[in-house]
């Protein structure tokens, strides 16, 4: 799967900062701590600073598998919170769990899933395409909120 389009789609960056600032850091001490983990992981010349961390804050980059599950271990959540922005602390996250277990909303979530890996699969778009992906996921969103709504 292509990162920025996974970036694009699941907003990775927006959700790492929202779970630097639940736990009250900054993305200075994140860079400190994945520097550290670095080294202890048997990587002694790898360094992170702010500005790295502010990149994938700001969905410019995204963090490699090995990183992605570091940051998970530094902010005390799990990768996929990190993807999905579903944080086990976060209020909202129970009512996702229980629209997990309707049948109409997983049938909207996978057909919206569907869409983005073949987004992702096509490899570069042009931007006709790539606007036709987003309308369909954005319809198929807009179903999931008029379903929860009524």
């Amino acid at each position: 799967m292509n990162d920025q389009k996974l970036s694009k789609y699941f907003k990775i960056g927006d959700n790492i900062q929202r779970a630097i600032d639940h736990r009250g850091e900054t993305q200075k001490w994140l860079a400190d701590k994945m520097t550290k983990k670095a080294h202890k992981e048997g990587y002694p010349n790898k360094s992170f600073d702010r500005q790295h961390i502010n990149r994938w804050c700001r969905n410019r980059n995204v963090p490699s598998t090995t990183n992605m599950s570091w940051i998970a271990d530094i902010l005390d959540c799990t990768v996929e919170e990190i993807i999905t922005g579903n944080f086990e602390w976060d209020p909202s996250h129970s009512l996702i769990s229980d629209l997990k277990e309707d049948p109409i909303v997983n049938q909207e979530i996978e057909g919206i899933l569907n869409t983005v890996v073949n987004v992702c699969e096509e490899g570069e778009l042009g931007e006709a395409k790539t606007k036709r992906y987003r309308s369909l996921v954005e319809d198929k969103i807009d179903s999931i909120i008029n379903y929860i709504s009524s």
